[in-house]
């Protein structure tokens, strides 16, 4: 995939097709850094978005914990994370995150503990 930087997420965005969209599929795009997820967070939160798949990105925890903070994603609901560096902090994160409370997450191929997933079996999608 290519790298998606915060500016590429800003002309993306802008773009009059965009504010249409209910889904947003960006998997393998390498979004590099704080800055990048946080243009297109801001982006997305803008948009009627209901599922938001960012598979194959490395996120890791600390991309998780901004997903799980940010409160402009509250109309989501389907998140996914697959094969996304995330271990049980940023799993966690998400789970326990308000804002995604009823948002189904995938979040397959992700260093999970079965305890995780049997805990919150309902909430998740590990089917990828």
């Amino acid at each position: 995939g290519d790298e998606l930087s915060s500016v590429g997420a800003e002309v993306l965005s802008g773009a009059r097709w965009f504010r249409a969209l209910e889904g947003v599929s960006l998997p393998r795009n390498v979004l590099r850094g704080a800055e990048a997820m946080a243009s297109l967070i801001g982006a997305l939160a803008a948009r009627a978005s209901k599922a938001l798949v960012l598979d194959e990105n490395p996120l890791g925890d600390e991309g998780a914990r901004a997903l799980a903070a940010e409160r402009q994603l509250a109309g989501l609901e389907e998140l996914s994370l697959s094969r996304c560096g995330l271990k049980q902090p940023g799993a966690r994160a998400l789970l326990e995150s308000r804002t995604l409370r009823d948002v189904r997450l995938e979040l397959s191929g992700n260093r999970l503990d079965p305890l995780t997933e049997a805990r919150w079996k309902g909430r998740l999608a590990m089917t990828r």
